[in-house]
C-alpha cells in the first residue's frame, strides 16, 4: 500500500513539473493569437477572437507580460544608407542685425549723411533737438578751404596782364635794338620811381603795365630814333594784406602782387564756424571796394568780384547769416547760408537737386518757432 502511494505521488510530481514548464509557452502562443487583458482596459488585435488566459499563470504576471508584448518600442530614425542624400535640418533663421544708432554731437561729412538709412534719419530727426542736428551737419564750402596751400603766393611764372598795377619792388626788364642795342633790369624803388639807363627817371608806381610801356618808349624817343623797344616784368613784389573778422586764422599775410581775394582767403583758412561765406568785404583806404559771395564762385563759377589785392588791403569776414540744413536723398547735404528767404525748391536746387532714390511725397521739415520745435511733413 505504501509503495502504491509513493508511485502515485511520484507520477503527480512529474505531471506538475511538466505542466509548469509548458505553461509559459502556451501563454505566449495564446497572446499572439487573441486578446489579452490589461489593467484599465483591453488591447484588441485586429481580426482576432478573444482568447482565454493561460491556466495556472497568476493574473498579475499575465498582465505584466501582456503590457510588455503590446507596447511598441520607440522607433529611431533609419540610418542613412551609403550614397543616400539626406535633407538638412531646418535651422532657425537668425535675426536681422539692427542698425547702429547715429552718434549725436559729432560733425559728419556729406558722404556719411548720404549713407544713412531712412530709419536712422527718422531716429536722428525725431529724437534729436534741431540745434544738435545743425551742429552735426557740415558747412557747405568748407571743403574748399580744408587743405592749406603749399605756398601763400601764386605761381610767379605767369604772364602779367596790361591792367597790372606797378609798385615798389617790381622788376622791369627793358630790351632795345636798332640805332642802339642794349638790355637792362631795373627795379622800382620805394619812392615809386624807375631809373631808366640813358633816359632819366620816371614815376612808375601806380601805373598799369600798359601805361608803363608807353611811358618808357616815350622817354627813349626823346634821345633815340629808329629803334624798337620791349618791356617785360621780371621778379614781382610781395604785398602785405590783413584778414580780419570771423576768419579761421586772422592776421597779416604777405602775398604776391598778383594775389586776389580768394588767394588771401585760402591763406587764412577761410571763414570760421561763425564766419560768413556770403558777406566778405575788401576795404581799401577806408572804403569798401567789393562785396564777395563765395556761393557765386562755388555754385556758378562767377569770379567777377574776386579782385586783385593792393598793399594794405583789409579783408573783413562778417558774421554768418541764417543757416538751414538739408540731408537725405540730395546730392550735397549740409548747412547752407541764406541771404534772404528762399523757397523749398530753390534750397533743394542749391543742394544739387534730388538723387535717384528720392521720394518727393515725403519731405520732413524741422523748425523752431516761438521757442518750440515744430515738425512739418509735405510733398513737393
Amino acid at each position: 500500500m505504501y509503495r502504491r502511494m509513493w508511485k502515485f505521488a511520484f507520477i503527480w510530481s512529474l505531471v506538475f513539473i511538466t505542466f509548469m514548464c509548458l505553461s509559459p509557452l502556451t501563454f505566449e502562443a495564446q497572446a499572439q493569437e487573441g486578446s489579452v487583458s490589461a489593467p484599465g482596459g483591453s488591447i484588441q488585435a485586429p481580426g482576432s477572437a478573444p482568447a482565454q488566459g493561460s491556466p495556472g499563470l497568476p493574473s498579475n504576471l499575465q498582465n505584466i507580460q501582456n503590457i510588455l508584448q503590446n507596447v511598441a518600442p520607440a522607433q529611431e530614425p533609419p540610418a542613412a544608407q551609403p550614397g543616400e542624400i539626406t535633407a538638412p535640418q531646418e535651422e532657425t533663421p537668425a535675426e536681422a542685425p539692427t542698425q547702429a544708432p547715429v552718434e549725436v554731437g559729432e560733425q559728419m561729412t556729406p558722404e556719411a549723411f548720404s549713407a544713412l538709412s531712412d530709419a536712422q534719419l527718422d531716429q536722428l530727426f525725431l529724437n534729436t533737438p534741431a540745434s544738435q542736428v545743425m551742429r552735426m551737419l557740415p558747412r557747405f564750402g568748407t571743403d574748399f578751404f580744408r587743405q592749406a596751400p603749399s605756398t601763400y603766393a601764386p605761381v610767379m611764372a605767369v604772364p602779367v596782364g596790361p591792367d597790372y598795377v606797378v609798385g615798389p619792388g617790381d622788376e622791369i626788364r627793358i630790351s632795345i635794338w636798332g640805332m642802339i642795342e642794349d638790355q637792362w633790369s631795373v627795379t622800382v624803388d620805394r619812392d615809386g620811381n624807375l631809373s631808366l639807363p640813358g633816359a632819366g627817371v620816371i614815376g612808375a608806381a601806380g601805373m598799369t603795365f600798359s601805361q608803363l610801356q608807353q611811358a618808357i618808349k616815350k622817354e627813349y624817343s626823346r634821345y633815340y630814333t629808329n629803334f624798337d623797344l620791349n618791356v617785360t616784368m621780371g621778379r614781382l613784389r610781395t604785398i602785405l594784406v590783413y584778414v580780419v573778422g570771423n576768419a579761421r586764422r586772422p592776421g597779416a599775410y604777405t602775398v604776391s602782387s598778383l594775389a586776389t581775394l580768394v588767394n588771401a582767403l585760402l591763406a587764412s583758412g577761410g571763414p570760421s564756424q561763425t564766419g560768413s561765406m556770403r558777406n566778405i568785404q575788401v576795404r581799401r583806404n577806408g572804403k569798401v571796394v567789393t562785396n564777395f559771395d563765395m556761393y557765386d564762385m562755388l555754385l556758378k563759377g562767377d569770379t567777377s568780384n574776386d579782385i586783385r589785392l593792393m598793399p594794405g588791403d583789409v579783408i573783413f569776414i562778417g558774421e554768418v547769416g541764417q543757416l538751414v540744413g538739408i540731408v537725405g536723398n540730395v546730392k550735397r547735404p549740409g548747412l547752407y547760408e541764406l541771404k534772404e528767404r528762399v523757397r523749398l525748391g530753390d534750397l533743394i536746387d542749391m543742394a544739387g537737386g534730388l538723387t535717384g532714390q528720392s521720394f518727393k511725397g515725403r519731405v520732413q521739415i524741422m523748425r523752431v518757432e516761438d521757442r518750440r520745435y515744430l515738425t512739418l511733413r509735405k510733398a513737393i
